[in-house]
């Protein structure tokens, strides 16, 4: 738990996806003191379920105390906003009051209009998909944190909401945005993947829900099997193999179905960068097959 049991309640500014989560939560320790929102529909919903006494708002404008820790939970152009608009309303009585910021990509430094007034400042980023706002999603993840001296309170803070605190104090800017890259690959890309396989399995008029599961799930567990031991899973299949008549069979077949095409096309020139890095095909393989993708791109 936190260090300090002073650092307790917590209201949150943004209350999309990420914010709804923690919210949730919060709510279950009652450790939520309010929630700012500019979608009525979702406070409303959020007090119905969870909350019925909840104070909420539609602007920072309207907060009237402050709890011990204010998240920011709002899209990335809306933080240093959030953080100046905080600075004007609140000025000294910033003081010793915790700020965090959820922004995978953003510094610390966004936060500085609160600094000035005595704020501790913290940029944690949870490293996790938020497509349903469910509080258990939290457990066991991992979260990007730079606090600079204030580190062990915020890593107090987020082993609270069941994370795993990382340091990320010792990376500079361009090695933070490889961080957040590293998420939006595991995620969101991995998303396409398994969509695009579905779309595919479906244009064939085959039950993807039979088809796909299996096949995914035992590549997923290969690869996370073999994240710590410093070497990549092996390619297989046709690119692996620099099968070009099977490529082509895949790309006649995808004339039919366009809006596939260039999603196919693309993935199918990563798979041949990999093959071609990992000694699969020689450089004239890569090459045959790389334009054969190329020019069947739309």
């Amino acid at each position: 738990m936190i260090e300090s049991e002073k650092y307790n309640q917590c209201g949150i500014i943004g209350f999309g996806k990420v914010g709804q989560t923690i919210a949730r939560y919060l709510a279950e320790q009652n450790r939520l003191s309010w929630i700012i929102s500019r979608t009525p529909g979702k406070i409303e919903q959020f007090k119905k379920e969870r909350a019925p006494t909840l104070n909420t708002f539609y602007s920072i404008k309207e907060i009237i105390s402050l709890p011990d820790i204010i998240l920011l939970t709002v899209s990335d152009s809306s933080v240093e906003i959030c953080a100046e608009e905080l600075s004007k309303k609140f000025g000294d009585r910033l003081k010793r009051k915790i700020i965090i910021h959820t922004s995978g990509i953003l510094p610390l430094s966004v936060l500085d209009s609160c600094v000035r007034f005595g704020a501790i400042t913290a940029a944690a980023h949870p490293y996790q998909t938020f497509y349903e706002p469910s509080p258990e999603i939290l457990n066991d993840i991992a979260w990007g944190v730079e606090a600079g001296e204030n580190y062990p309170l915020i890593e107090g803070f987020i082993k609270s909401l069941g994370g795993t605190p990382v340091n990320l104090e010792n990376i500079d800017i361009h090695r933070r945005a490889l961080y957040h890259c590293s998420a939006v690959v595991a995620s969101n890309f991995l998303n396409i993947l398994i969509s695009s396989s579905k779309q595919i399995a479906r244009d064939a008029n085959l039950p993807p829900e039979i088809f796909i599961p299996p096949i995914v799930n035992t590549t997923l567990d290969n690869n996370l099997k073999n994240l710590s031991s410093g070497s990549e899973m092996p390619l297989t299949g046709p690119y692996a193999r620099g099968d070009s008549k099977t490529i082509k069979m895949h790309l006649e077949a995808l004339k039919q179905f366009p809006d596939m095409n260039n999603i196919y096309c693309y993935l199918a020139l990563a798979a041949t960068e990999s093959a071609l890095k990992s000694g699969f095909i020689d450089g004239n393989k890569y090459q045959e097959i790389k334009s054969l993708l190329t020019g069947n791109i739309i």
